[in-house]
């Protein structure tokens, strides 16, 4: 009988295998979930750097200039979406991938909104490593609903 936690295990990349690796940044504030979704990222191979709100998150991505930005919708003093115009100001699609995470389930008008402020994607929190692994493994400039 397989446990639930060795089917949800990270396993590190398979050695030899062709890897798309990626600089991330994760803007959430809740430190459990960042810290868990941070170590995820980089047993999958990817380097990481992490932010708890959306003025350090962005002040990062301008001195790191990351591949992908997971920014979490609800975040104290700045919504996800507000954060979401503020990096599409200074990075364009082509050179950021944009991904909104949610712990809740959004509507219709939520997700058709995220589309218009610059997100590429919106994903919940929860997500199985290998498809966490692909919404970061996707090259920029690919719109949601793609």
């Amino acid at each position: 009988m397989t446990h639930r936690a060795d089917r949800n295990a990270v396993r590190a990349p398979t050695a030899g295998a062709p890897r798309v690796t990626r600089r991330v940044l994760v803007v959430d504030d809740n430190a459990e979930f960042l810290a868990m979704v941070c170590e995820t990222l980089r047993v999958l191979g990817h380097e990481v750097r992490s932010a708890p709100d959306g003025p350090s998150g962005l002040a990062l991505a301008r001195a790191w200039r990351p591949d992908v930005a997971l920014l979490d919708v609800y975040l104290p003093s700045r919504t996800g979406f507000e954060l979401a115009r503020e990096f599409r100001d200074e990075f364009p699609r082509a050179t950021l991938r944009l991904v909104m995470m949610s712990g809740v389930d959004l509507d219709e008008d939520a997700l058709e909104g995220a589309g218009r402020v610059g997100f590429d994607e919106c994903i919940g929190k929860l997500l199985p490593p290998e498809e966490l692994d692909r919404v970061v493994c996707t090259p920029p400039g690919l719109p949601i609903g793609h």
